[in-house]
């Protein structure tokens, strides 16, 4: 192990990562037609299942980190009962007003782990509730439901494009704090990566760097210097210099190991590799030292 196979480990792991991560976030979910007493829209292609409680009748979709649900109720009403389900929304972090047929609101809440966004909305004898809550951080769930208010139609009636352009400015007024896009994370994390191998490098230099002003016959800089223990196993660099008869090895310009020709053996003079205690050196560029040392014993 060298400190360049160091470096392509970390390029690797990189890689890796962020493909795996981008396969996870970017994996699109799926829409189905749904229909039903005059609704039409699309829906989500999860697990699905007939809802009927306190007058409300509609359908739930559950997923492994988020539920959507649609939800309608008539009423003689209408305007009356709209008003009397606000409070029911609690301490929402947001709120829009739509055009939404017959008028309604876009409610977006934090939640301990995720968030959740509610819209109420009335259109003629009816009061529709479609809500959305995950566990998720990333915007690409929130796209479920707006999808479903883009695509909707009732008895007919598409929705207005002055309610759709305020349904897509909601995007552009949630914060990135409470909502990330999965393109960004994408980003961060290989950014990290960068970061990491860029400081790798930078540490590697600066420790695999010769002293100046010395009078050695000559240097190989950027060696690797291995330090292997039972309890860990660490990898810097070095720079090692021949110096009359006499083998130096300096870590950040400093002289760290000092060695004789004559105590090293016959793995020096083939691999240019030497070995002590609980440390392994090797030489970079050791073909460059054949013709200044002395016959292999």
């Amino acid at each position: 192990m060298d400190w360049k196979k160091v470096i392509g480990l970390l390029v690797v792991a990189g890689l890796v990562i962020s493909a795996i991560v981008t396969f996870a976030l970017k994996e699109p979910i799926k829409f189905k037609p749904f229909r039903e007493e005059g609704i039409s829209s699309m829906v989500p292609d999860w697990k699905g299942q007939r809802y009927c409680k306190k007058g409300w009748e509609g359908w739930t979709f559950k997923a492994r980190f988020a539920l959507f649900r649609v939800l309608w109720q008539k009423t003689a009403q209408p305007d009356l009962f709209l008003t009397q389900l606000l409070p029911s929304i609690k301490k929402p972090k947001y709120t829009f007003k739509l055009s939404l047929f017959g008028g309604g609101y876009y409610f977006v809440r934090k939640l301990e782990h995720g968030y959740e966004i509610v819209v109420i909305f009335k259109d003629h004898d009816k009061v529709f509730w479609v809500d959305l809550s995950t566990r998720s951080t990333f915007r690409k769930y929130k796209k479920v439901l707006d999808t479903f208010l883009i695509n909707l139609k009732i008895n007919g009636q598409k929705v207005s494009p002055r309610a759709v352009e305020e349904i897509l400015k909601t995007d552009r007024e949630i914060s990135p704090l409470m909502m990330q896009d999965e393109n960004i994370i994408i980003f961060l994390i290989a950014a990290v990566f960068v970061v990491i191998i860029s400081v790798s490098l930078l540490f590697f230099k600066l420790s695999g760097r010769c002293p100046q002003m010395m009078d050695a016959l000559l240097c190989s800089p950027m060696s690797t210097l291995w330090e292997k223990t039972p309890m860990r196993s660490t990898i810097t660099t070095c720079c090692v210099c021949l110096k009359g008869n006499k083998i130096e090895v300096y870590v950040r310009g400093k002289l760290k190991f000092e060695f004789d020709l004559s105590d090293l053996n016959e793995e020096f003079y083939r691999k240019g590799k030497i070995k002590f205690g609980n440390y392994i050196i090797k030489i970079n560029n050791f073909h460059r030292w054949f013709p200044y040392l002395p016959a292999q014993r």
